[in-house]
């Protein structure tokens, strides 16, 4: 073998000739043979006293260990007959992620004597006292598995030798290969490796470099366990540091293991080598899920020759989840931060408003990520996209979808729901009732159930079931929603049956609640003017008056209340008060029956100051607006419906095609037909809005035109009374200047009779 030139020179300068005469002297005593090969110098041990486990050694092929599934521990200690020396290591791996793996160890081996022995001055041989000697090596290793059965691996290792009292430190490093070509459940897992030792060495020491080529295989499940490795030692040593006396060549060394695992617990391996044989055995013991498997074994290695055997005890535990089940888990979580991340941003858009938006969010989950967690919802908040975006049939479809997979889930309730919402505005009680049905069950959130007493309740208001509905409305509790509503809609059922005293009672509940949306908000304003009518019915004025007044201008119903107070106030004969109310519901009504209304009662207000001039030509230019008045036309509302039904049709039409694109992967093509859709559904959304509106507007002008005829013979009476009265003060006037100007006359007579007299 080569020098270790640089040690060699160490020892002679500090008189430590026989150091390693000491430690090969030990070790040929007790029969183990020494090489280079597994640990950093010379003069240590071959890996033989580690064998049953040197596939797990960072010394053997730190690249090995990109294999393993589980975070390992491993000790070994192996000593002589007589303990004199001895050897030990300490390996710990840590498998992270997919690719990587890391590993940290300790080795150390040495011996002790009573009577150690050093040149003095002269020459002489002298005895020391107790002798030891230690050598030591930490090896910080990384082994990456960047393709599929490649792994690369590399050690840092750091030496610290210490020699009676002389102290030696080095560092270096080595690096690793290993390619796994079979992964078979029968024909095996075979791995070759490659690994180097010592090829980076600096500091005190120099030690041999070696290279060793290895194959791992297991069989049956790991039933069967086989490794044969070959080194060659000296590669990097040049012919001058040999001994002029030694084989200027490198050194080989071979060994081989074939073990088997009996009953699943009980593992026996044969050992053979290029210096000796030996066999292991002992036990491997599946324990709990976070200790896998702790095994426990005993080598004997026997030297060629009849020397005296070593020992070794190793102890070995596995900890954790497997890698794969690991990485299966962290590659679901980080995938799952996806479909998160497009879940909170699909939520997001929803409560924005941005329901088209969502829509597509939510379908790009359920179709790329279909095991996400949430899907159940996704599917729900899908379908509520469609019902807001007014798309009724893709939103029914997707609601029973949804309702039909996540059967087992809570959402099932809000899909339910859901489809509730669109057979109500189909007007489908029949539907409605029977979803009402599954919404009533036992595990079904109050809040949904609510909501279906709610819509059961307005279904039987419209089939003109006022009975039903109330019945149905009042399960409706006081901290839910809809419970404005539902008393609101109570007290107008109670109205519809002419019971006023029972509407009065369902209005005050209403009042009782505080608004939060501006829905609620104009919920109460009617209220207010539910109550302020039927105050004035029973000629509560002041209440009614109270009531009407607590309606702002805001409101959708401003300009009723300003009738109902101009009304009252003509009755209270507050006339100043009653020509503001009329003149502001001229000002902004935009009905035609509101503004002769208010024109009426500005005339009444100047027939009563008898400013019958002023009265004239306000009710005579309401007169002639109201002439030309007309009802709204049925057939108007026909061919509106008629149009409304076609646009209907083309954007259930276009619904589908959404459902169906919604199915779909969105590509670049998907998405640009999905951007042609967003230009047709706007501009049918905004038709179908059209008609929901110009629907409200004709009935509210139809309910305003049947007081057409009442208030334009009102006016025409009025007018003809005011005219009536004005011609009268008119005569009156002319009747006073006539008398006044006789008297004038008579005066100018008797005038003149005096001055005759006079004469």
């Amino acid at each position: 073998m080569a020098k270790t030139k640089n040690y060699a020179k160490s020892v002679i300068k500090r008189g430590f000739r026989f150091r390693v005469l000491i430690s090969l002297a030990v070790c040929l005593m007790n029969g183990i043979p020494i090489s280079g090969n597994g640990l950093p110098g010379e003069y240590l041990i071959n890996q033989i006293w580690r064998d049953a486990y040197s596939s797990h050694s960072l010394m053997t092929n730190t690249a090995f260990q990109s294999y393993i599934q589980y975070m390992s521990v491993y000790l070994t200690h192996a000593m002589t007959v007589s303990a004199e020396y001895q050897t030990s290591e300490a390996t710990v791996l840590l498998p992270l992620g997919k690719m990587h793996t890391f590993g940290v160890s300790y080795t150390g081996s040495g011996a002790s004597i009573d009577e150690g022995t050093a040149f003095d001055g002269n020459g002489d041989i002298v005895f020391t006292g107790k002798a030891s000697d230690r050598n030591n090596v930490a090896i910080l290793a990384y082994a990456i598995n960047p393709v599929k059965g490649l792994s690369i691996g590399v050690n840092a290792q750091y030496i610290f030798n210490k020699t009676f009292s002389t102290e030696f430190k080095g560092y270096g490093g080595d690096f690793s290969l290993a390619y796994r070509f079979s992964e078979h459940e029968k024909l095996g897992y075979h791995t070759l490796g490659v690994s180097t030792h010592n090829l980076i060495l600096q500091g005190e020491v120099d030690y041999a470099s070696s290279m060793t080529l290895s194959w791992y295989a297991t069989f049956l499940k790991s039933m069967i366990e086989s490794q044969f490795d070959f080194s060659a030692r000296d590669i990097l040593a040049k012919k001058s540091e040999f001994d002029a006396s030694s084989d200027k060549s490198f050194d080989m060394d071979f060994s081989y293991k074939l073990g088997i695992r009996l009953f699943n617990s009980v593992k026996v391996t044969g050992h053979v080598g290029m210096k000796y044989f030996g066999f292991s055995g002992g036990v491997q013991i599946p324990t709990s899920d976070d200790v896998r498997n702790i095994s426990l074994l005993y080598q004997m290695a026997v030297p060629y020759g009849g020397a005296y055997p070593a020992h070794s005890f190793m102890a070995g535990a596995e900890f954790g989840q497997p890698r794969k089940e690991t990485v299966a888990k962290g590659l679901k979580r980080k995938a799952s931060l996806i479909p998160s991340d497009l879940y909170n941003k699909g939520m997001m858009l929803y409560s924005e408003g941005k329901y088209w938006d969502a829509y597509w969010v939510f379908s790009k989950i359920l179709v790329e990520y279909p095991d996400f967690v949430k899907n159940d919802w996704v599917s729900v908040y899908s379908g509520r996209c469609l019902e807001m975006l007014d798309i009724r049939v893709a939103s029914s479809t997707q609601y029973q979808k949804s309702a039909i997979k996540y059967s087992k889930s809570k959402s099932v309730h809000y899909a339910n729901s859901g489809m509730m919402n669109i057979f109500y505005r189909n007007d489908d009680s029949k539907n409605v009732e029977k979803i009402h049905g599954e919404l009533v069950k036992a595990g079904v959130p109050d809040s949904l159930r609510n909501h279906a007493h709610y819509l059961l309740g307005e279904t039987y208001i419209k089939t003109k079931e006022y009975d039903k509905a109330i019945e149905m409305l009042s399960k409706v509790q006081d901290d839910h929603v809809d419970y404005l509503f539902a008393r609101h809609s109570m007290a107008v059922a109670e109205i519809l049956k002419e019971n006023y005293e029972k509407a009065l009672l369902y209005l005050k509940d209403c009042l009782s609640k505080n608004s939060k949306t501006p829905q609620e908000e104009e919920m109460v304003y009617r209220t207010f003017l539910f109550t302020g009518y039927i105050f004035y019915e029973e000629k509560e004025y002041a209440n009614a008056l109270a009531s009407l007044s607590m309606i702002p201008k805001k409101s959708l119903i401003y300009e009723d209340a300003l009738l109902g107070m101009g009304w009252i106030s003509l009755r209270a004969q507050q006339y100043e008060d009653c020509l503001g109310y009329s003149r502001d519901l001229q000002g902004l009504t935009k009905w035609v029956v509101n503004f002769g209304e208010g024109a009426l009662l500005e005339g009444y207000v100047n027939l009563m100051r008898k400013n019958y001039d002023v009265a004239l030509e306000i009710l005579g230019g309401a007169s002639a607006r109201l002439a030309s008045a007309k009802k709204p036309s049925q057939e108007e509302l026909s061919q509106n419906l008629e149009h409304y039904q076609q646009i209907r049709s083309n954007y259930e039409a276009l619904g589908k095609s959404v459902e169906t694109f919604g199915m779909e992967k969105q590509t670049v093509e998907t998405l640009e037909k999905i951007d042609s859709l967003f230009l047709d559904q706007k501009e049918m959304k905004l038709k179908i809005d059209e008609h929901y509106r110009y629907v409200d507007e004709f009935n509210r002008e139809h309910f305003f035109s049947r007081n057409l005829e009442i208030v334009r013979e009102d006016i025409d009476y009025a007018y003809a009374r005011v005219s009536k009265m004005a011609a009268l003060k008119k005569s009156i006037i002319e009747q006073e200047k006539s008398q006044k100007k006789a008297q004038d006359i008579d005066k100018e007579i008797e005038k003149l009779k005096g001055q005759i007299n006079k004469n």
